[in-house]
């Protein structure tokens, strides 16, 4: 046992080796000092070994040994990595003492059922770090046009009437004839209702967050067992595209969520064949579905072919039948959306606002012949032909590239600038995961595939959050393995001190989690800065509206003359009967007609380029009052 262990100390002293110069290497670029790092550290290490003999072996010097490694790091290159340095300490320590936990208690936590609810809640809060509150303004048109819905339905609600004079009041993503609306599906405005009734509209989207954490680690324990769950979930949630993309109103934290809802009611069926488990599996692909279309059809087709493959071998075609009635009551609530929105079940708010302003905004490839219905102010119309020109240069012969684009950045949302060696282990896990990940795997392959028939630019990288956990998963199962493999070769029996397989395993994944945590507080700060960016113009408006002393007022907003249509300042709630104030494009001599319309407003007009609100002479609308300009 003691020839082996000296046999075998050198392995752990250069895997604190590879550790040290690995690290600075993936923080530094300095790939090039790894012969000098290795050329002093083993005369080194053979020095003390043969001054220290068998007093070598204790932890102390274990320690001691990689520190010595950190100082010849810092010497070569002549700057200390607080992380790199951390990491090869927590190494040593890991190796060379006892656990403060033991392992039934290690598995123990992590095999609790309180631990899903437990990181659920943190993946909850990491994101309310980043967006501030539960009452954010939102940040982008498509989030705007979410919670002018949500808001409608929240006061029992399909539409708001239409304004007298609309071209004053249009906004991307917004129907303002035959009704005021959001264009999206009502899946995710509806759940967002709740929220919106309590005056806290971000309730939904952070719980739907920390529902998909709790599911995820459930789905990835049964998958990967306790730690490589635990890799699985610290990736998903400090991920920056779930950073980024999570603190905002957008409809793809639901149909995430009920991704993962809907693989763990399957699995539970496959198990059970409970008719609850396939009704609740029915709930999700219909709710995706009224949620976001073509997501929710990815989802639906693998989960359909199971299920009919499994009704067929089992006989329980009673269940599918209930299911799939359950299923198209769902469904049922779109041409009942749809006739209450446009007068027609046949045409939903999509379908008739993509004629009306963006008829290029379908699946396919090069120009669109159509064009739009009704126009669009000045800014607003820039940014749809900037949009319409990107649908115009995706075409076929370019696909090719497009896909390596969207790759590149879905790599960089998920697993980070820091974090991209991560992909050798999501291969290697995905090569390793059970038949049902498997299932989840392809589903997400699915996902990539179909939006390359779509047309935004690659940097709209939210259209794949549903496949994050599937990402994560691959590479935490990956990484837990690998260690587990390295664990098997290094293992040795010790009377005194054991060094076994499970203590090298846990020695990456604590390895892992000091890297993850070095790079978070960039990506924490990167995301909450972004989000800070997106709504500062918009937040000091709304701190103007608010300063606004009549009851009914009027503003007239004037952009910059590189204004970003996408983030106006020009959106209302929808319910213009009732609204204190009304924002409205500046339309010049224009103005008067509004004025006309709704005499008991103050009108008031905000510069853009200067930030000043200024109230008007109602005598002539169109100009503004001394000094605003």
């Amino acid at each position: 046992g003691q020839a082996a262990f000296l046999l075998r100390l050198p392995v752990r002293l250069l895997l604190f080796i590879a550790a040290a110069t690995g690290t600075t290497w993936w923080f530094f670029s300095s790939l090039e000092l790894l012969p000098f790092v290795l050329a002093g550290a083993l005369p080194l290490w053979f020095w003390a070994r043969a001054r220290l003999g068998r007093a070598f072996d204790s932890a102390w010097a274990t320690v001691m040994s990689a520190a010595l490694l950190v100082l010849a790091d810092w010497v070569a290159s002549g700057r200390l990595d607080v992380a790199a340095a951390a990491f090869v300490l927590l190494a040593a320590a890991i190796v060379a003492f006892p656990s403060p936990i033991a392992p039934g208690a290690r598995a123990r936590i992590l095999e609790a059922r309180w631990t899903p609810a437990l990181l659920g809640l943190v993946s909850a809060l990491i994101v309310l770090l980043v967006w501030g509150s539960l009452a954010e303004l939102p940040s982008n048109q498509d989030e705007a046009s979410y919670l002018l819905q949500a808001n409608c339905f929240a006061h029992g609600r399909w539409t708001w009437p239409s304004p007298a004079l609309p071209q004053f009041f249009e906004q991307f993503h917004v129907l303002l004839v035959p009704a005021v609306a959001s264009k999206y599906m009502p899946g995710h405005a509806l759940l967002m209702s709740v929220g919106m009734l309590v005056g806290l509209p971000g309730l939904v989207p952070l719980a739907l967050t920390g529902v998909t954490g709790a599911l995820l680690y459930c789905l990835a324990r049964h998958l990967a067992g306790g730690w490589g769950a635990l890799l699985t979930w610290l990736l998903w949630s400090t991920a920056p595209g779930n950073l980024e993309w999570r603190s905002s109103y957008l409809s793809e934290t639901t149909t995430a969520a009920l991704w993962l809802l809907g693989w763990w009611a399957l699995w539970r069926w496959s198990e059970r064949e409970r008719l609850s488990d396939l009704l609740l599996v029915a709930a999700c692909v219909g709710w995706g579905a009224i949620t976001r279309p073509l997501t929710g059809l990815v989802f639906a087709v693998p989960v359909a072919a199971f299920v009919l493959w499994r009704a067929q071998t089992r006989r329980l075609w009673k269940q599918v039948a209930v299911a799939a009635a359950l299923g198209a009551g769902v469904l049922g609530i779109v041409p009942v959306w749809s006739a209450a929105t446009t007068g027609d079940w046949r045409t939903t708010p999509q379908l008739l606002y993509t004629r009306q302003y963006m008829p290029y905004d379908v699946p396919g490839f090069g120009p669109v012949s159509a064009r739009p219905e009704r126009a669009l102010p000045a800014e607003l119309d820039r940014l749809n032909r900037k949009f319409e020109r990107t649908r115009i240069n995706h075409t076929v012969d370019r696909l090719a590239g497009v896909a390596a684009d969207r790759w590149n950045n879905l790599l960089g949302k998920t697993f980070g600038e820091r974090r991209d060696f991560l992909l050798v282990f999501a291969l290697l896990g995905a090569l390793s995961l059970p038949s049902p990940w498997r299932f989840a795997l392809i589903t997400a392959v699915l996902l990539l595939t179909a939006y390359l028939t779509y047309w935004p630019a690659a940097y709209w990288g939210v259209y794949y959050i549903e496949a994050y956990p599937v990402l994560f998963l691959a590479a935490g199962a990956g990484l837990w393995r690998f260690g587990g493999s390295v664990a098997r070769a290094l293992a040795i029996e010790r009377p005194a001190r054991a060094w076994r397989a499970e203590g090298v395993q846990v020695l990456l994944a604590a390895a892992a989690t000091v890297l993850l945590a070095a790079t978070v507080p960039a990506y924490l700060r990167a995301a909450t800065e972004l989000r800070t960016r997106s709504f500062a113009s918009k937040a000091a408006f709304s701190g103007a509206i608010a300063a606004i002393p009549e009851r009914r007022a009027v503003v007239f907003v004037r952009p910059t003359p590189t204004h970003d249509g996408n983030r106006s300042l020009v959106d209302n709630g929808g319910d213009f009967r009732t609204a204190r104030v009304w924002v409205a494009h500046d339309r010049g001599a224009e103005n008067r007609l509004l004025l006309e319309a709704a005499p008991d407003r103050v009108p008031y007009l905000f510069d853009e380029a200067s930030g000043r609100m200024c109230r008007l002479d109602a005598g002539s609308p169109a100009m503004a009052s001394p000094g605003c300009d």
